[in-house]
């Protein structure tokens, strides 16, 4: 069969797939969709003109400012074997930046920010917020109207819904 034209879906649980469905992933680095090529090539994520790897073979292209890869991967409830799934229509694709951060850099940045917040923890300013807000907290359990209203609230009156084990045991 033509690698450009469509692709049999090998099993029958993967052959419920929604086509348009697209799952998409929001990553530190990089940005991932998942989802038949249909779905992909209506995002905008292929293309024209683009050569379908067969198998387990993954394509790499680049825009501009992007890099991408793409390549085959067990789709959502499927539960066979490699081999029944690696000529399904279910893919993923990576987006990533161009000279955008490293790890590394992205590490740095987060340990830079955790210390800063240590920082303003501990100090006079960290300290006060702290004591204030375990005060308003305090407040807020003293303070009967609130405490009723919270009980009338599913959730948060902490009574247990239904019997107890115990409860249930004894019956």
């Amino acid at each position: 069969m033509d690698k450009n034209k469509n692709v049999p879906v090998a099993a029958s649980n993967s052959a419920q797939l929604p086509e348009t469905e697209l799952n998409i992933e929001i990553g530190a680095m990089d940005l991932c969709f998942s989802g038949t090529r249909a779905a992909l090539v209506a995002e905008g994520l292929i293309p024209d003109g683009f050569e379908w790897p067969e198998g387990r073979k993954s394509a790499w292209w680049k825009s501009e400012k992007q890099e991408f890869q793409l390549w085959r991967i067990r789709p959502p409830g499927h539960k066979g074997t490699l081999r029944t799934w690696q000529t399904c229509d279910w893919w993923h694709v990576r987006v990533r930046l161009l000279n955008g951060p490293s790890w590394e850099d992205l590490l740095i940045q987060q340990k830079v920010a955790e210390i800063a917040r240590l920082k303003w923890q501990f100090s006079a300013a960290g300290a006060r917020a702290t004591h204030d807000m375990i005060r308003r907290m305090d407040a807020a359990a003293a303070d009967g109207e609130f405490q009723a209203f919270k009980a009338l609230l599913p959730g948060l009156s902490g009574k247990p819904k239904g019997r107890s084990a115990k409860a249930a045991a004894q019956s």
